[in-house]
């Protein structure tokens, strides 16, 4: 009679014990719950908050002068003009040469207006152009018109070509797309399209940049060159002045390397060194003048006097100026 209240007992006592590790499991789940939606918070409010702005930043950006942007739209006019006559009007050979695209209405806004900024550099706008083209000639030709994955897959790369080769520039990322649906005609370029028009049309575009920007005196263009390519170096050296202030400031960094490098070079002179006197006699009185040095002192003489080192015999050797005040130090 006694073995089933035993097993009822032991029943109760499971029941008790799978109770409390349910209530444990139930714990540590709300607890872990409130963990993650705390940190999903605290995700959520830092992420929106960039879209407000970075703390502390305000806009700089001013409307230029009006003399400015009637030169912008000028060398704009005149640029983009000169392309797209060229555009309608080169045949050869029954094939049609292109001189004009899309992304050099984002060039020229640029070259002709941001024309102090990184991105619109000679380096830049040939290499971007450059770049772009050939990722998305390349694109087209691996995968086809297939536009929801080549259109993509072609800016992408593009991007990443531009980024690798130093050569960002913005409005790569629209030639690289007109590769894939610019149609039949740039289709039927193939790598042509990298020469004619990227290459050639941004080409002529930075021959304006270039000669109507400096005509500006307010405007110096190009900013730089390329520092991987020393032979720009040598013909600044060549040409001598800049124009500018990009060039005034050039101008004074290398005054200032160059009189350092003259102050590093020049002769040395030695505001410490002391003079030391040797004296013959050992046997020489302790006692000496007041105001003399005493047998073994070494002396610093005042500023601009010579400073004399006497040797056997009292012959004076090795005359140096110097400029410290007289003292006395002992040896």
């Amino acid at each position: 009679m006694g073995l089933p209240h035993f097993h009822e007992d032991n029943d109760v006592r499971r029941g008790n014990v799978c109770n409390d590790s349910s209530s444990k499991s139930s714990g540590s789940g709300k607890e872990g719950r409130e963990v993650v939606g705390s940190m999903a918070k605290e995700y959520l409010t830092q992420y929106l908050s960039k879209w407000l702005g970075v703390p502390g930043r305000k806009d700089g950006n001013r409307a230029p002068s009006l003399r400015h942007s009637f030169v912008s739209l000028f060398q704009a006019t005149l640029s983009i003009s000169v392309l797209a006559f060229l555009d309608m009007g080169m045949t050869i050979s029954a094939e049609d040469f292109m001189f004009l695209v899309g992304s050099f209405g984002a060039t020229a806004v640029l070259l002709y207006s941001a024309h102090g900024s990184p991105l619109a550099q000679p380096r830049n706008v040939m290499g971007g152009h450059f770049v772009s083209s050939l990722a998305g000639v390349t694109v087209y030709k691996v995968i086809g018109n297939v536009p929801y994955l080549s259109a993509g897959l072609a800016v992408g790369l593009a991007i990443f070509c531009m980024e690798r080769t130093n050569t960002l520039h913005p409005p790569g990322g629209a030639t690289a797309l007109v590769a894939i649906v610019g149609g039949d005609a740039v289709t039927r370029a193939g790598y042509w399209y990298v020469l004619f028009p990227c290459c050639t049309g941004a080409f002529m575009m930075l021959v304006v940049a270039l000669v109507c920007n400096n005509m500006d005196p307010e405007r110096a263009y190009p900013q730089y060159w390329s520092d991987n390519f020393p032979i720009w170096h040598t013909c600044r050296q060549l040409l001598g002045g800049r124009c500018g202030d990009c060039g005034r400031k050039a101008n004074r960094a290398e005054e200032e390397e160059d009189s350092a490098s003259s102050r590093s070079t020049s002769p040395r002179r030695y505001p410490h060194v002391a003079s030391i006197e040797l004296v013959d006699d050992l046997d020489a009185p302790a006692e000496t003048p007041p105001g003399s040095p005493r047998k073994g002192a070494v002396t610093m003489p005042s500023a601009g006097h010579a400073s004399t080192r006497t040797g056997a015999g009292g012959h004076v050797v090795d005359p140096v100026v110097l400029e410290e005040e007289d003292t006395a130090l002992p040896v």
